[in-house]
């Protein structure tokens, strides 16, 4: 037995792995909080004169998982949406652009999907224009003045990233690694700690949050911990050599 008691002071790092192919599917180190839950349902047992406590009976061991962090990830997003992130040609949108007029033409940051779609407005009404390729003309316009091209659909690049949320898929339960560290009382260092979920599920709900106000939002992702063989999790300490 260790009479030595040491402080558990760091936030976790988070690793979840694909339990089929043992890929990485996402990893947050950028963690404000963390936390491992242990719960159980209790029943008494009751008998005897007075109908004292005879025993209680345990039953239902439950492991929750709770990672908050102030980063966006696109990786995370996708797993908790129970699909993965494409990256390929695909359609995006613009955002609002505005141009000025030069030889009679608008010239857009985008070749648009369909030029049908494109929509443009001067002093907030809307005007015709001809689209072919980038550029707009505009008949009777004047070299200068500023037009608002509202968000249209555009081919994006071979970079690009996209995550399909289908109605249908959920989040699967993968490989979770939770890595810490151990330190003394003097604050040093002295064990490396894993703690290793073999199996668990995300839940469904997620949300993203913005506001006008320029500051970092917080997301919280809470998995499950299923049964495995009768093994819900395993924790290594692994001292470190002075």
């Amino acid at each position: 037995m260790d009479i030595n008691k040491g402080l558990l002071l760091d936030v976790f790092d988070l690793y979840c792995y694909d339990n089929e192919t043992g890929k990485l599917l996402f990893m947050s180190e950028n963690l404000t909080q963390s936390s491992i839950k242990g719960s159980a349902d209790e029943s008494e047992v009751r008998n005897g004169r007075g109908n004292n406590l005879f025993a209680t009976l345990s039953s239902n061991k439950t492991l929750t998982i709770e990672c908050t962090t102030n980063a966006f990830s696109f990786d995370s997003l996708a797993f908790m949406a129970g699909t993965t992130v494409h990256t390929g040609e695909g359609v995006s949108y613009t955002s609002t652009q505005k141009v000025k007029l030069a030889s009679g033409a608008l010239t857009l940051a985008e070749e648009p999907v369909d030029a049908n779609a494109v929509q443009i407005f001067k002093d907030g009404a809307e005007v015709e224009g001809t689209v072919s390729g980038k550029s707009i003309a505009i008949t009777g316009g004047q070299d200068g003045a500023e037009y608002l091209v509202m968000p249209y659909a555009y081919e994006s690049t071979e970079e690009a990233q996209e995550i399909e949320i289908k109605a249908q898929d959920f989040p699967s339960a993968c490989k979770v690694i939770l890595k810490g560290v151990e330190r003394d009382q003097n604050s040093k260092i002295v064990a490396d700690m894993s703690f290793i979920f073999d199996r668990a599920k995300p839940q469904n709900d997620f949300s993203i949050d913005t506001s006008s106000e320029l500051s970092a939002k917080d997301t919280t992702i809470t998995l499950k911990v299923l049964n495995n063989n009768g093994t819900l999790a395993k924790i290594v300490r692994e001292p470190i050599a002075e």
